[in-house]
């Protein structure tokens, strides 16, 4: 599910990002030439970056496909677990230059009083949706870390172990006596059947 989502928004800010690279802004003014250069480049980076997200997320999700067994998906997602948080990074980071080559183009096009409207309520914006994806973000991994890692956690997770190895040791041992009653049952019969054909012909006046 992760990298289903980060690559289709990774393809939508591809094709956001795209015209602003390849067709970059212009102005007439001298003094806002940095400014231009400076769109086309954070936009530039942002599709880079952006394409770099969708390549990744398509290996792995083959690699994925790739796990048979869920014993194979374990073991991938626990050597593959940094990724995860780099990649979230590397998307992070082509959405904060698309925020920002969008904020240096209204500069470029908009008046003073227009650009500094836009930037103080995209500002707050920003501002507002790192602080809810910070807290929702770090309550997750602290609850993970309080369930999995913490010391309680760990036994926990350790007695959950036991239980289920106690389940299925006392699982083998019933089927243990189960192939046994049937060991059993299937040497009963095979007498009978002996039993049967050595009396069938004695019975015969």
């Amino acid at each position: 599910m992760f990298w289903t989502n980060i690559s289709l928004v990774s393809a939508l800010l591809l094709a956001v990002s795209y015209p602003s690279a390849i067709a970059p802004i212009n102005s007439d003014d001298p003094d806002k030439a940095n400014a231009v250069s400076i769109a086309a480049t954070f936009s530039g980076l942002s599709l880079v970056l952006s394409l770099s997200v969708i390549v990744i997320s398509v290996i792995y999700l083959i690699e994925i496909d790739n796990c048979t067994t869920e014993r194979d998906l374990t073991d991938f997602i626990d050597v593959n677990s940094p990724v995860v948080d780099i990649l979230t990074g590397i998307f992070s980071a082509s959405v904060v230059l698309l925020l920002a080559a969008a904020l240096t183009s209204m500069f470029i096009t908009f008046g003073q009083t227009e650009f500094l409207t836009v930037t103080c309520v995209a500002g707050a914006i920003t501002l507002l949706g790192i602080v809810f994806a910070s807290i929702l973000a770090g309550h997750n991994r602290f609850r993970l870390w309080v369930r999995y890692d913490s010391p309680e956690g760990k036994k926990m997770v350790e007695k959950l172990k036991r239980k289920q190895m106690e389940k299925l040791e006392a699982l083998k041992a019933d089927l243990i006596f189960q192939e046994k009653d049937l060991s059993a049952l299937k040497e009963a019969l095979d007498l009978m059947d002996v039993k049967e054909r050595v009396e069938g012909p004695r019975m015969q006046p």
